[in-house]
C-alpha cells in the first residue's frame, strides 16, 4: 500500500464528496493539485497544512521534512504564534515585518497569514474597524468574500488559517462596538457546525469548538439564558478533561463564576464545588507567570510534530559516516549532484534538492521509507487507520491499555502486516501495553526496541555504543529510546535513566533544536522526575518550568494530564 502524500489528499477528497476546483480554490491550481496527488510533486509546508486542514485533518501529526527555507518559516512563524501566546505585541510587530521576506512558493498563503497576524495587532490596540478590514482582505487572498450577513461556509471548505480568521471576525464584532448587520449568535452557530460538520480530526476539531461554544455560552448569559449557557459549559468542561486539554478552560471558568452569581450551578455541572474549578483557574493562572520568566528561553519554542530540513539531514548523515563532502561524492557513486559545490549548497541551505534527488540522497543514506517529505507511521493510503493509531498513542499515553488493545486489533485488521513500517508500529504498541498489563524486565525490554529498530534502521550497533554520533532518528526512533529510558526509570535505576534522556536531550538541543514539541515535553517531564530522585532538585525544577511553558504554549495537548488533571 501507498504512504504518499498524494494519495491521502485524493482519497480523503474524494470520500468526502469534494471535486479537485473545490480543494484547490485560492490555494493552488488545479493542474498543481493534480500533480500533487499524482506523486509529481510536493506542496511547500503552509500549502500542505491549507490542503490537510480542508479536509478536517490535523497537520501537526504528521513528520515533515522540509526544505531548508520551508524549516525556517516554520520556525519563523511558530515563533511568532509563541509571540502571540505570551502577549508579548511589539514583539510580534517587529517579527511580522521581518518575516515578509520569507515568501516562499505559496506567495498567497503567507500574504495571508501577514494580514491575519495585523488583523491581531490592530484587535490588541483596539482599532477594531481595521482589524475587520485586514481579515476581509486576508480571506480574499483565497477567494472567500464575506457576505452582508457575515456568513460564508455553508458550502465552502476552509483551511485552518481561514477558520482562525472567521473566529477572529466574531471575537471583534463580540468585544467591539462596531456597526455591524451580524447576528453574533447565528455567525458563531454557523462556524460551530461547520467544525463539527467539517473537522473530523480530534485534535483539530477541538480549538475551534470549544472557542465557538464559549462565544455562544457568554452571548447566552448576557441574554439572561443561563440554562443553555450552563449547558454549553458543561458539554465543553465534559470534553475538556476526557481530552486532557486546556483550550479555552481559563474563559469558561471564568463564566462559569459569572453563572454562578445568578444561579446554583454546582448540581447542574454535577461538581461538588465551584471551589475546585477556580483552584484549577489559580494553578493555570500560577503557570502563566512562570512562563513569562521563560520567555528568553526560546529553545522550548518549536513544532507539535517532527520537523527537519533535508538539507541538515543529508549533512549530518554524512558527518555520521565520517565522509568529507569529497569522500563523500564518492561514497554515493550514483552522480545525485554534479560537484562539491552543489553539495555544498545543499547542505548550507543554499539550495534544495528536487523531490527525486532528496530521494536518492535518503536511500544511500540508509533512509529508506523516509523519502517523503510528508511522513506517518503506519502505511497506507486509508487515513482511518492513522486516525485509529493516533487514538491508540493516546490511550496509551493515559494508560487505558484495554481501549489501547481493543483499537490495535482494528488497526491490524485494516494495515498491511508485510510492511516494515507496520510491523514496527504493530510490535512497539504490543511491547507497550505488556509492560503496562504484566512488567516486562529491563534487559528484554531493551532487547525487544533493538529488535524493532532493526526493522528499518542500519548500524542500530553504532546507537547501543554511542546515541551522539548517529546523524538522523525519526520520531518513532526516538519514542523507542526513550521508552528504554523509562524502563530502567521504572526499575529504579535513575543514573541508567538519566543517561538515556540526556542522551536524548543533546540530540533535540544539539543536532535538531526545532524538532517536536510533543517528545520533547515528555522528555523534559521524565527528566525533572529522575533529577527530583537523585535529589537534584535545581535541575528538577528547571526541566519542570520549561515542560510547564511548552504545555501551556500547545495548550490543546493531550498529555497536559500528568501534570494538571
Amino acid at each position: 500500500m501507498s504512504k504518499s502524500l498524494g494519495k491521502i489528499l485524493q482519497r480523503l477528497r474524494k470520500e468526502q464528496g469534494m471535486n479537485q476546483e473545490e480543494l484547490s480554490r485560492g490555494l493552488c491550481s488545479i493542474s498543481t493539485l493534480s500533480r500533487f496527488e499524482s506523486g509529481e510533486r510536493e506542496p511547500d509546508q503552509i500549502l500542505f497544512e491549507s490542503l490537510v486542514s480542508r479536509l478536517g485533518k490535523d497537520s501537526t501529526k504528521w513528520e515533515l521534512i522540509l526544505s531548508e527555507n520551508d524549516k525556517r518559516l516554520l520556525e519563523k512563524r511558530n515563533y511568532i504564534e509563541y509571540l502571540i501566546k505570551t502577549s508579548q505585541w511589539e514583539e510580534v510587530e517587529k517579527e511580522i515585518k521581518g518575516y515578509k521576506k520569507f515568501t516562499g512558493v505559496s506567495k498567497t498563503l503567507h500574504e495571508q497569514y501577514q494580514l491575519f497576524i495585523q488583523a491581531l495587532l490592530d484587535q490588541h490596540n483596539g482599532e477594531f474597524e481595521q482589524a475587520l478590514n485586514q481579515c476581509k482582505l486576508a480571506l480574499e487572498k483565497t477567494k472567500i468574500v464575506l457576505k452582508d450577513d457575515g456568513l460564508i461556509i455553508k458550502n465552502e471548505v476552509i483551511s485552518k488559517n481561514e477558520l482562525r480568521i472567521l473566529c477572529l471576525i466574531g471575537e471583534i464584532l463580540f468585544e467591539s462596538n462596531v456597526e455591524q448587520s451580524i447576528d453574533l449568535y447565528n455567525y458563531w452557530t454557523t462556524i460551530l457546525r461547520y467544525v463539527e460538520a467539517r473537522c473530523s480530526d480530534e485534535r483539530y476539531r477541538l480549538e475551534f469548538y470549544s472557542q465557538a461554544y464559549y462565544y455562544l455560552a457568554y452571548i447566552d448569559y448576557e441574554r439572561a439564558k443561563y440554562r443553555r449557557s450552563i449547558c454549553y459549559c458543561k458539554k465543553v468542561l465534559k470534553e475538556l478533561i476526557e481530552k486532557r486539554s486546556i483550550c479555552y478552560l481559563k474563559q469558561f471558568i471564568r463564566l462559569i463564576n459569572k453563572l454562578n452569581e445568578v444561579c446554583d450551578i454546582s448540581a447542574i455541572l454535577e461538581l461538588s464545588s465551584i471551589e475546585n474549578l477556580n483552584i484549577l483557574l489559580e494553578t493555570l493562572e500560577e503557570w502563566e507567570e512562570e512562563n513569562k520568566k521563560l520567555q528568553q528561553k526560546q529553545q522550548y519554542i518549536r513544532p507539535y510534530n517532527s520537523t527537519y530540513s533535508i538539507n541538515e539531514i543529508i549533512k549530518n548523515m554524512r558527518k555520521y559516516y565520517g565522509k568529507t563532502q569529497e569522500d563523500f561524492m564518492e561514497y554515493s557513486d550514483v552522480g545525485i549532484v554534479s560537484n562539491q559545490s552543489a553539495l555544498s549548497k545543499i547542505e548550507t541551505g543554499k539550495r534544495s534538492p528536487r523531490v527525486t534527488t532528496r530521494r536518492n540522497y535518503l536511500e544511500l543514506l540508509g533512509l529508506e521509507g523516509k523519502e517523503e517529505g510528508y511522513q506517518l507511521a503506519v502505511q497506507g493510503e486509508d487515513f482511518e487507520i492513522q486516525e485509529l493509531r493516533w487514538e491508540i498513542d493516546f490511550y496509551i499515553s493515559i494508560h487505558d491499555v484495554e481501549k489501547a488493545e481493543e483499537l490495535l486489533w482494528r488497526l491490524k485488521e485494516k494495515i498491511d502486516l508485510d510492511n516494515v513500517h507496520n510491523q514496527r508500529y504493530i510490535r512497539t504498541t504490543e511491547l507497550f501495553i505488556r509492560d503496562e498489563i504484566e512488567g516486562v524486565s529491563c534487559e528484554e525490554y531493551e532487547k525487544e526496541i533493538f529488535s524493532i529498530l532493526e526493522l528499518t534502521m542500519k548500524d542500530v550497533d553504532k546507537i547501543k555504543q554511542n546515541y551522539d554520533k548517529q546523524g538522523f532518528f525519526s520520531g518513532e526512533d526516538i519514542v523507542l529510546m526513550m521508552n528504554l529510558g523509562c524502563a530502567y526509570h521504572k526499575n529504579g535505576e535513575y543514573e541508567k535513566a538519566l543517561s538515556y534522556y540526556q542522551k536524548i536531550e543533546r540530540y533535540f538541543c544539539d543536532i535538531y533544536p526545532f524538532s517536536n514539541a510533543g517528545i520533547y515535553k515528555t522528555l523534559l517531564y521524565n527528566l525533572s522526575q529522575v533529577y527530583g530522585l537523585l535529589g537534584k532538585y535545581q535541575d528538577s525544577l528547571e526541566k519542570s518550568r520549561a515542560c510547564i511553558l511548552i504545555t501551556m504554549f500547545y495548550n490543546k495537548s493531550y498529555s497536559l494530564g500528568r501534570i494538571l488533571y
